[in-house]
């Protein structure tokens, strides 16, 4: 079986890396071709507080997102194992299209004026239909299930239809510099068109 990821622990003693958990579409992963991976491990991002969920993994692939839960709830109603597949659906979700990229926004930036924000989104990159912001905050008490685990995703699209000055719509990867920047680094080889991509910055 082809597998999507693989987590291993370094054997410092024995100096070897050993097989620690395989994710693969046998278990749930929607697509084996693995892009990025982002650990959650309080599953903050898209699950309800109530749950009890911890030990999420999000991972990128060309069919969309796939988010696993190793464990919902506590005690002796505890579930283990738990997958959760995200499409896209339509404009208001993740983006068409192969994801390329994923960054995991959960800091605090302050402004030069002194004010602070804090953050908690994904970044969601792919090639040819520009990256979205999804966060915890755009979902609604409907986008739960009785789990508390998300069953869609609601994103803000950012791409060179709705934003003029994005510079091309086949995202590479993420930066959040110190002072709060977002670097974009986009384009494609061989498809990007003369004078667009590069890199953008927010």
């Amino acid at each position: 079986n082809e597998a999507g990821a693989i987590r291993y622990k370094f054997d410092i003693s024995a100096n070897t890396l050993n097989v620690q958990e395989v994710y693969n579409p046998g278990d749930g992963l929607v697509d084996a071709r693995v892009k990025a991976v982002i650990t959650d491990d309080e599953c903050d991002l898209f699950t309800t507080a109530s749950s009890g969920a911890s030990g999420c993994r999000i991972f990128a692939t060309p069919a969309g997102l796939s988010m696993y839960i190793q464990r919902i709830g506590t005690g002796s109603d505890a579930i283990f194992d738990t997958w959760q597949n995200y499409r896209y659906h339509d404009a208001t979700g993740i983006p068409e299209g192969n994801i390329t990229a994923l960054k995991w926004l959960n800091q605090d930036i302050t402004d030069d004026a002194g004010n602070t924000t804090s953050l908690n989104h994904l970044l969601v990159g792919t090639k040819r239909h520009g990256m979205a912001s999804c966060g915890p905050n755009q979902l609604q008490s409907a986008d739960f299930n009785a789990q508390g685990i998300a069953t869609r995703l609601s994103c803000t699209p950012y791409n060179t239809t709705n934003y003029e000055d994005f510079p091309d719509d086949s995202v590479n990867d993420f930066e959040l510099d110190s002072f709060g920047r977002l670097w974009v680094a986009t384009g494609l080889q061989g498809i990007t068109p003369n004078g667009s991509g590069g890199i953008g910055v927010a």
